[in-house]
């Protein structure tokens, strides 16, 4: 992954251990709801705590957002939890457009997988991106 953005640099050099901790606390329980609120993915279980999931590489001047193409949500209400696993990072920049990468974001259940995309939108000196959990 070439030109990292400042955020994503400063992410990279400190501690994921709340990031870990949270997403290690989810692992297994059953999905009330989940749902994509703004840029965070959103997971409400049935025991009432909750995973938060977004991109936190916010730098300047650039623009980063979830798309989830309609993932169909409401068929994973009741489903558990299984993980979640990054996809490769991808250029898709055309012609003369500003930079713009994207990191796919694979959820696994019980039920299946369903996968969420991450964009970032730049001038080419930011970039790539620093997929969190919190609870």
């Amino acid at each position: 992954m070439s030109n990292l953005g400042l955020g994503v640099m400063i992410r990279m050099l400190g501690s994921n251990a709340k990031s870990v901790e949270a997403y290690s606390n989810a692992l297994n329980k059953t999905i009330r709801e989940v749902k994509l609120d703004g840029d965070v993915l959103s997971f409400d279980f049935t025991d009432d705590t909750h995973l938060y999931v977004q991109d936190e590489g916010q730098s300047c001047c650039e623009h980063r957002y979830l798309n989830d193409d309609g993932c169909g949500f409401p068929y994973y209400s009741g489903a558990v939890f299984l993980g979640i696993d990054l996809g490769e990072y991808e250029d898709i920049t055309s012609g003369d457009e500003e930079s713009h990468q994207q990191q796919f974001i694979n959820v696994r259940t019980d039920r299946g997988v369903f996968s969420l995309s991450a964009h970032v939108d730049h001038n080419g000196y930011y970039g790539g991106f620093s997929i969190e959990c919190s609870a």
